[in-house]
């Protein structure tokens, strides 16, 4: 087969990848990058590399505004695929996160409505 098992060995990765309800679904991302070698650490530092990120929470974006310069690439869950796929280091590129606008788990607008239904029944049950 082509490739070899350690092309990600120079990599160093934090996984956010979430459902649309917020769980934590990285669990298998992170076994894929193990196997090929990355490092994979608990939490964003300056040390990474790459952060995979899909419905990721606001504090792992939050903790990447404040790295220094030389900040890591922000890729989705595509790139791990295309990595295992090949074999290779994937080009970042192609995979690349805009975090301009992003969704953030469990923050969705169906929930926040939610929320806003009982907060205003409150006030109408207290007056």
């Amino acid at each position: 087969m082509p490739g070899s098992l350690d092309v990600l060995k120079e990599c160093t990765i934090f996984v956010d990848v979430r459902t649309e309800d917020g769980d934590d679904a990285g669990g298998l991302f992170i076994d894929m990058l193990r196997g090929l070698g990355a490092k994979v650490l608990t939490r964003v530092a300056q040390s990474c590399t790459h952060i995979v990120y899909k419905n990721g929470s606001a504090g792992t974006l939050m903790r990447y505004r404040v790295l220094d310069e030389a900040r890591p690439v922000i890729v989705g869950i595509g790139w791990v695929v295309e990595c295992v796929e090949k074999r290779v280091l994937a080009d970042e590129a192609r995979f690349t996160v805009d975090i301009t606008n992003l969704h953030v788990a469990g923050a969705s607008s169906n929930k926040v409505g939610l929320w806003t239904n009982c907060i205003g029944r409150l006030v109408l049950i207290t007056k």
